[in-house]
């Protein structure tokens, strides 16, 4: 609110919605409309509210603000405008389907981000390594891959612990 003892704030409420080029209201910034209300002030102006003829009506829709252009001076004698009502939207007031509509809407006008639909991606699967498993283990697995990785594990053996229990197993001679 206004401190209308403030030469800087005394006039602010009055500096919203002015008019500018035709239809077209100008606003100014809050530090400017400080200085505008200060030298008001300095003028000798002082609010007289048994003259005032009209009266500001805040937006009636979005942010509550000096810049939203949306507010309007009407005379002081009109009846204020019924508030608009935000509907609850929860479940207790509308059922899955309506809701469903409803985040249709706001999905189609932009309100709220379409979902981005998940990608089939390539995963990393960690390859095996011999080192890392007992020759058992090691031997288990060879049975149950296929001949190109039989080939791979069987090389990584060769180059690292090249233990014999795998190595020298019949099944994979001459890989």
């Amino acid at each position: 609110m206004c401190d209308q003892s403030d030469p800087k704030t005394a006039f602010k409420w009055a500096l919203v919605g002015l008019p500018w080029a035709g239809p077209q209201k100008f606003t100014p910034p809050s530090d400017l409309a400080d200085d505008w209300s200060e030298h008001l002030w300095r003028l000798g102006f002082r609010h007289h509210p048994e003259h005032q003829e009209l009266k500001l009506i805040p937006p009636p829709r979005g942010q509550q603000h000096p810049q939203n252009a949306t507010m309007q001076w009407v005379g002081i004698d009109e009846p204020e405008p019924p508030p608009v009502v935000i509907p609850d939207v929860s479940s207790k007031e509308y059922t899955r389907n309506e809701q469903a509509a409803i985040a249709e809407q706001l999905y189609r006008d932009g309100v709220i981000p379409t979902p981005e639909p998940e990608r089939d991606m390539a995963s990393v699967e960690r390859t095996f390594n011999p080192a890392d498993y007992t020759p058992s283990e090691v031997r288990g697995y060879l049975i149950g891959a296929d001949d190109r990785e039989r080939a791979r594990v069987l090389a990584l053996e060769m180059t690292g612990k090249a233990r014999p229990q795998i190595l020298n197993d019949p099944r994979w001679k001459g890989m």
